[in-house]
């Protein structure tokens, strides 16, 4: 009986989940859509009252500060640590190809001494 207590639990707790994947997906594609029919005609307001360069100097302020934003918030982006992670990887993965065609020289120079 406590079994079937906790299956049910666990069945509530799976439906749960869903009805708020359902929800907050709901909510994504409602904002996406809403973003696709005021943003161009809040921008074309815009546009006609500042100009095309003044839009342009606008939008570029915009993304600069958000990637200033960006890269003083986000404690896990690293891009030193990225590329020579990276870099080390690669060498590493070289180092044992050659290990192992060093390897591979060294036995077939042996099976061939040895006939």
């Amino acid at each position: 009986m406590a079994d079937q207590k906790n299956t049910d639990s666990d069945a509530t707790k799976i439906l749960k989940l869903e009805i708020i994947n359902d929800k907050c997906s709901g909510l994504y594609s409602m904002s996406f859509e809403l973003g696709e029919i005021v943003g161009p005609l809040v921008g074309n307001e815009i546009y006609t009252e500042a100009g095309f360069s003044s839009i342009c100097n606008i939008h570029g302020i915009i993304l600069i500060g958000f990637g200033v934003i960006y890269f003083l918030t986000c404690d896990k982006f690293n891009v030193s640590d990225t590329i020579f992670s990276a870099l080390k990887n690669i060498f590493r993965r070289k180092r044992q190809f050659a290990t192992f065609v060093d390897e591979v020289i060294v036995n077939e120079s042996v099976d061939a001494s040895e006939s």
